[in-house]
């Protein structure tokens, strides 16, 4: 009799760094919408990737030889100190270093998205705080309440990205220290608990957090970590031209420009019609999401739950509803599409630092 032999399928799992920040009271008003949205941003990292990436960011702030070593750069070059300074998108004021790194930012963005280098996930949630009740956060901190439960909400969904793998394990958890969600009590354990306690009432066992808790950091790199840092700074600028194809607040003509560059992508991934697009050559799908929260009104928000669930209303029964978000949107930011194909992005003829 043959004796058949059985193989046990190799696990496959990914370890990933999470960086966040966020972007609250932007103005979104067309026609007769008029609504307020808190952004928040979760990017994740493969670690395998980790290293490869921070050295493009941190290479391309040598403006003067792309193919330099930023790290070994001569510290007596009078350009050095400048270059080195934090890229934040709210200082982006005029054409000068910082938009210049910025525009180099962007194209690692999408280089990584055209070439398909799987190097850059994120989530970008949009939690309309004009259609919410927030007397159901409580009286106190009420911004951090709600940030806290769409965080949780947010991170779950990144997760989801990854549901190909059979262990997702989440090393650390990086957040913009210069935000009041540091002083939450709750926050930077909440979402941790709960996940983990899902799972194991589920008994599930798939997503692992080595770490305990959000950990926050400066952004300024010469003042906190000096690779994490600028991952953080990275997501600011990516989160901060993104609710600028959105709600079209820029002030100046450098911050435009920069929005001009990232618009095809953002474009894509909230289009109704371009969305699901399995096939788009920015290959955004199942690795780079934007959705809103809630989609309809304060007043039918709390109709529909009363016909679901009576008269108890309970967010986590209303984010399980998929019904109540929506992954587009309509952009104020506008380039005509006949105009599309001059702000689709292109390689730059030298490009030794990829």
């Amino acid at each position: 009799m043959k004796q058949e032999t059985f193989y046990k399928k190799e696990s496959k799992e990914i370890h990933l760094d999470l960086y966040v920040d966020e972007s609250k009271n932007r103005k979104y008003e067309i026609g007769e919408t008029k609504e307020i949205i808190d952004y928040i941003m979760i990017m994740a990292i493969p670690i395998e990737k980790k290293e490869y990436l921070y050295k493009k960011l941190n290479n391309l702030r040598c403006l003067r030889n792309e193919g330099r070593i930023f790290e070994n750069c001569n510290l007596k070059c009078k350009f050095h100190t400048e270059n080195n300074g934090e890229i934040h998108y709210t200082k982006i004021q005029k054409e000068n270093v910082k938009y210049k790194i910025a525009n180099n930012w962007i194209d690692i963005l999408l280089h990584n998205n055209l070439n398909d280098e799987k190097s850059i996930y994120f989530n970008i949630l949009g939690v309309i705080e004009s259609n919410l009740d927030m007397d159901l956060f409580g009286d106190d901190k009420q911004y951090g309440n709600v940030y806290t439960r769409f965080f949780r909400t947010a991170l779950l969904r990144l997760i989801a990205v990854f549901n190909n793998y059979d262990r997702i394990i989440i090393e650390h958890i990086y957040h913009d220290s210069t935000t009041e969600m540091e002083t939450h009590k709750y926050f930077d354990t909440n979402a941790i608990k709960h996940i983990r306690m899902r799972q194991f009432l589920q008994r599930e066992n798939r997503i692992f957090f080595i770490t305990d808790k959000v950990e926050f950091i400066d952004s300024d790199h010469k003042q906190g970590e000096q690779m994490n840092s600028q991952f953080i700074q990275f997501v600011d600028l990516v989160l901060g031209l993104t609710c600028n194809v959105i709600h079209n607040d820029a002030e100046n003509a450098a911050k435009i420009k920069l929005t001009e560059k990232i618009y095809p992508l953002i474009k894509r991934v909230l289009d109704k019609k371009q969305y699901l697009n399995k096939n788009s050559k920015y290959n955004y799908f199942n690795k780079q999401i934007i959705s809103f929260f809630p989609c309809v009104s304060k007043e039918k928000l709390k109709i529909k739950c009363n016909e679901l669930y009576g008269n108890k209303f309970e967010i986590d029964n209303i984010l399980k509803n998929g019904n109540f978000f929506i992954n587009t949107k309509q952009l104020l930011f506008k380039i005509e599409d006949g105009q599309m194909s001059l702000f689709d992005w292109k390689p730059r003829i030298n490009s030794a630092f990829y």
